[in-house]
C-alpha cells in the first residue's frame, strides 16, 4: 500500500493569495492579450499571476535624467547674463526634455509584464522590439527579493529569479507592488512544480 502525500498547508495560504493578486489591469494589456490568444504560451500552460511593475517606476527610473535636467536649468539661471535668448526659452527646453523621458518612461511601464505560469517565469517588455526572458520554475536556483533605497521609502521592492545554469537567463521583476507576497507565490510555483515531477525544458 502506497503512502499518499498530503498537500503543504502552507501552499494552500499561498494558492489562496494567488487569487487574491491577480490584478484586473493585466487583463486588457495587450501583450496579455496576446498571450491569451496563446502566442507566447506552451501546450496547456496556465497563467497563474500576471502583473505590471508599480506605477512609481516612472518617476524613479527618470529620477537621475530630471535631476540633470533641473541642474542644468539651474546653471543657465546662474549663467543667465552670459546666454544668448531669454531664460523663458531654456525653462520651455527643459519642460519639453523632461516631459520627453517621463513619456519614454511611461512607455516602458505599459509595456512591461511579468508572467508566473505553472512551467515558467517570464518577463516581457519592450517599446520598439517586444523582447521575452524566460526561465523554467525547474530550473530556478534562487528567487529573492532586492530593495534599494528609493524602493523601500516606496515600499516597492524588485525581485530577481535566478537560474541554476546556462541557457536559461536571470528574470527580474522591477519594482513591483508588495514583493514579499509575490515572492511566497514564486517560491510555491516552483515548489509545486518540483512536487508535480514536470520535467520542464
Amino acid at each position: 500500500m502506497t503512502n499518499r502525500e498530503e498537500p503543504d498547508p502552507q501552499l494552500k495560504d499561498i494558492d489562496a493569495q494567488m487569487s487574491e493578486a491577480a490584478l484586473s489591469p493585466a487583463r486588457t494589456h495587450p501583450l496579455a492579450a496576446m498571450m491569451i490568444a496563446g502566442q507566447m504560451l506552451q501546450g496547456g500552460e496556465i497563467v497563474q499571476l500576471m502583473l505590471r511593475p508599480s506605477l512609481w517606476l516612472i518617476p524613479l527610473i527618470s529620477l537621475k535624467f530630471l535631476g540633470c535636467v533641473a541642474i542644468a536649468l539651474i546653471a543657465s539661471k546662474i549663467y543667465d547674463d552670459q546666454l544668448p535668448g531669454p531664460m523663458r526659452f531654456y525653462v520651455e527646453a527643459a519642460m519639453i526634455i523632461a516631459g520627453t523621458r517621463l513619456f519614454i518612461a511611461t512607455m516602458q511601464w505599459y509595456t512591461r509584464l511579468y508572467i508566473l505560469t505553472d512551467r515558467r517565469v517570464m518577463q516581457i517588455g519592450g517599446i520598439f522590439r517586444i523582447q521575452v526572458i524566460d526561465c523554467p520554475l525547474r530550473r530556478v536556483a534562487v528567487a529573492r527579493a532586492c530593495f534599494s533605497t528609493r524602493e523601500r521609502i516606496t515600499r516597492i521592492g524588485t525581485i530577481e529569479i535566478i537560474p541554476q545554469e546556462e541557457p536559461c537567463h536571470v528574470c527580474i521583476w522591477q519594482m513591483v507592488a508588495r514583493p514579499r507576497e509575490v515572492l511566497k507565490i514564486i517560491r510555491s510555483a516552483i515548489a509545486r512544480c518540483r512536487q508535480s515531477g514536470y520535467p520542464g525544458n
